[in-house]
């Protein structure tokens, strides 16, 4: 970020036309490292956060009248709504069809897209953050046991990253 914020400072700054945008999926890394980093203080003009699109514009997301709203929901209930996810859908084929190949299909986009997302939101940490996804996924826990179970310190930086998963998977905690 030093490097941007010096490249800002000394050339693009100095051109009216020039504007910077940052967006990612990684919204807690944008927080902590540009909206709340001292180096940014009075850089940033504008903050937009994206909020999920409704049924009624995603059902529009493919322009083809004959999808069953059905349909839509099972494709939406597989890719989240993610709009890079719903234009691996091929809206020729049926919801099952779709995910069968995305899914379960050797070379499917999301056969490996857990480990994708892990590695590409949380680099260094991904593991921790794999982790506590991992044990949440078989049911919830009280922050004790999330904790025993992913032998985390209760003291530590725990609740830091179930904040960060909610931000970047639009929920709360």
């Amino acid at each position: 970020m030093g490097k941007i914020k010096i490249a800002w400072d000394n050339y693009f700054s100095h051109n009216p036309q020039a504007m910077l945008i940052i967006c990612g999926s990684a919204s807690s890394w944008i927080n902590k490292n540009i909206l709340s980093s001292t180096g940014f203080v009075g850089r940033i003009s504008y903050t937009l956060t994206l909020e999920e699109l409704t049924l009624q514009v995603l059902s529009q997301f493919w322009d083809t009248p004959h999808i069953s709203d059905h349909e839509i929901l099972k494709v939406l209930s597989v890719t989240g709504g993610v709009l890079k996810y719903l234009e691996e859908i091929n809206p020729k084929f049926s919801a099952e069809k779709n995910i069968q190949q995305l899914c379960f299909s050797r070379g499917g986009f999301f056969v490996d897209e857990f480990e994708r997302i892990f590695a590409d939101l949380f680099l260094r940490d991904s593991c921790l953050y794999k982790a506590i996804v991992t044990i949440l996924a078989n049911g919830p826990k009280t922050m004790s046991e999330l904790a025993e179970l992913a032998k985390f310190s209760k003291s530590g930086r725990l609740s830091d990253y179930l904040h960060e998963l909610a931000e970047c998977f639009g929920s709360t905690i």
